[in-house]
């Protein structure tokens, strides 16, 4: 998996910090996505990007994608990571503990305590709230870039979703 990936390439020693990581199916990434995540990720020590329901929708309602629901609204991750320093190691070896359960929201949630699933369940945390907390919870600065565009959370997982790329491709031309 990916932070199985990561810790293996930090292992290393080598690997300069800040580290932007994304997915090999993330196809429609674009420069402005990377602009956005860039900008709102810089200063942390580890940021996630995540697409709110309505913004997909909006833009492609009948695509279909694992949500996470909180106070805020549902949301999906957009296979972009930062890693700003050293420091991010204690979440990524979390990360790869629950990394096969990447689909089931509650259990990736439960991993971060009682607390955060309570609060999770109850709705009475807000998403942007829960990762800071989390990240206060390890001694670092943990952001969520809301991403603008809802192509940042489309990648080629499944034959629908590659439908859906190849049309959104075809439309830019």
């Amino acid at each position: 998996g990916i932070a199985s990936s990561l810790l293996a390439l930090l292992e290393r020693g080598d690997v300069p910090f800040p580290i932007l990581l994304t997915t090999a199916d993330h196809v429609l990434l674009d420069s402005a996505m990377l602009d956005q995540f860039t900008q709102e990720a810089a200063g942390a020590d580890i940021a996630v990007a995540m697409v709110e329901r309505r913004i997909l929708l909006a833009r492609y309602p009948g695509s279909r994608r694992t949500w996470l629901k909180f106070r805020d609204g549902w949301w999906s991750g957009a296979n972009i990571f930062w890693f700003g320093s050293d420091r991010a190691r204690s979440i990524i070896a979390l990360w790869q503990e629950v990394e096969q359960d990447r689909k089931k929201g509650w259990k990736i949630v439960s991993a971060f305590g009682p607390v955060a699933l309570i609060g999770t369940l109850l709705r009475l945390l807000t998403l942007r709230g829960g990762i800071a907390r989390i990240g206060r919870r390890f001694g670092l600065t943990a952001r969520l870039v809301a991403m603008e565009k809802a192509e940042a959370c489309i990648d080629a997982d499944k034959p629908d979703d590659v439908v859906l790329i190849e049309r959104i491709v075809a439309a830019r031309g």
